[in-house]
């Protein structure tokens, strides 16, 4: 394109950024939906702190298979096709959800739910890594992923006035209003992965490439020769080569670690500040406070991309979610220190979440990225599965509050030691090293 200045983003650069910003909005709000719920659930159905965490953790059940058996598809057909059809699945999945008449029911459209969700995650981050210049690629994905907490933060507030007015079932039904909306604009706006459509060869590809660059701002974009791999054919062990095991088991642990002090904070938090003596408002306040935190560190996390690697970045914040966990455990007792702490877990959790994934493509190459973003976010929502079930055994074992944040600090030091040990692999495109914006995509 011309007249335009090197490494900046077209409208149709910029368009597909806001709807996958939107889509993740929609993400923050879907997976919280359960949480935001799960009180007036537990009391219309009488339901245990135990009943209560399978809830919690179905949605996160069909999360990981959702990253593990749909995403990688996204490699073999396109990025776009598989976004459509999963922001589809999940409408579909808050549809019927709010039709549930038990607790079975209710679990098994969470875990379809969760399927949806979990495949939308690794399409919008690899599609916006690949229309994003490398040299912004961690600040721009740090901005996506503020939709997360701003869908939690903003969806919080709309689903306490929903309960007070329709009850838990119109939770749902506004997410699948949302979520329908958001799959009706991605069929029309979202465009294809060039990088994808590079790789694939065909005419048709090839037809359809040409008509995105002479749409899209190609300067710094990642690129790959023509018919350069074959999408569809590339064997799942094309992952595992010069050194992509170690990359593959690194990602997951760290993932597996990450995910379980990340969900517990946000699955958690409204049920634990209400056994606390808070009420049900206050415990949904608790939770909305997280998210904010979480668009706090999201931000952070964009300004930081710009100067510091992905990878020091989600160190950095790992080790102070992990202390902040332990603050919380011993200082959450007055009303000030509760809500201090409690966007302090938000800002440094989400931020350490939000700087692994922006790992992942720096990490891998271009035609196993979308596989690689599927199995280390798939196999990271072990933890996310586990984490509210622990936490819900432990309420059920009388367990304090201090305890349980106390005991999560430990999984998310350990991501932070996990993420130290991912490497990228010799060969993975940088620009020049002079532009200090560069040492954040070259060496995370």
């Amino acid at each position: 394109m011309v007249g335009r200045a090197p490494g900046t983003m077209s409208f149709v650069q910029l368009r597909l950024v806001a709807l996958c910003l939107l889509l993740s909005m929609s993400d923050g709000y879907d997976v919280l939906a359960m949480s935001f719920a799960a009180p007036s659930v537990a009391e219309e159905w009488h339901l245990s702190g135990a009943a209560i965490g399978v809830l919690l953790s179905a949605g996160l059940f069909g999360m990981a298979g959702g990253s593990v058996f749909i995403a990688p598809l996204a490699d073999r057909v396109g990025r776009r096709p598989v976004l459509v059809w999963s922001a589809v699945l999940v409408t579909v999945g808050v549809v019927l959800s709010a039709a549930a008449t038990d607790e079975t029911q209710l679990a098994v459209l969470r875990v379809v739910t969760g399927l949806g969700v979990g495949s939308i995650l690794p399409c919008i981050t690899v599609l916006v890594a690949e229309f994003t210049p490398i040299r912004r690629r961690t600040a721009v994905l740090g901005g996506l992923a503020v939709g997360f907490p701003l869908g939690g933060l903003v969806g919080g507030s709309v689903a306490a006035l929903i309960i007070e007015s329709h009850g838990w079932r119109g939770v749902f039904v506004f997410g699948a209003v949302l979520a329908g909306a958001l799959a009706l604009l991605a069929t029309a706006f979202v465009p294809e992965s060039m990088a994808f459509l590079s790789r694939r060869g065909t005419p048709a590809a090839a037809a359809q490439l040409m008509k995105l660059r002479a749409r899209v701002d190609v300067d710094g974009l990642e690129t790959a020769p023509a018919g350069a791999g074959t999408p569809g054919r590339t064997p799942l062990r094309s992952l595992f080569r010069r050194g992509g095991a170690a990359r593959v088991a690194a990602l997951c642990v760290a993932c597996v670690f990450m995910s379980a002090g990340f969900y517990f904070v946000l699955s958690w938090t409204p049920r634990l500040l209400q056994s606390a003596g808070w009420s049900a408002q206050q415990g949904i306040g608790g939770a909305i406070l997280v998210n904010l935190g979480g668009m706090v560190g999201c931000v952070l996390i964009t300004i930081g991309g710009l100067r510091l690697t992905a990878r020091t970045l989600t160190i950095a914040f790992a080790l102070l979610g992990s202390v902040t966990l332990v603050a919380f455990s011993l200082w959450a007792t007055s009303l000030g220190g509760t809500l201090f702490l409690a966007v302090l877990l938000g800002v440094t959790l989400n931020a350490a979440i939000v700087g692994l994934y922006a790992v992942i493509p720096a990490a891998f190459p271009p035609e196993v990225r979308a596989t690689a973003a599927g199995i280390g976010i798939g196999v990271g929502r072990i933890g996310a599965i586990v984490a509210p079930l622990v936490a819900g055994a432990l309420v059920d074992l009388g367990r304090p509050m201090s305890t349980i944040f106390f005991l999560f600090a430990v999984p998310v030091a350990l991501g932070a030691l996990a993420t130290w040990l991912i490497r990228s692999p010799a060969g993975t495109p940088a620009p020049a090293a002079k532009d200090p914006a560069t040492r954040t995509v070259s060496s995370s």
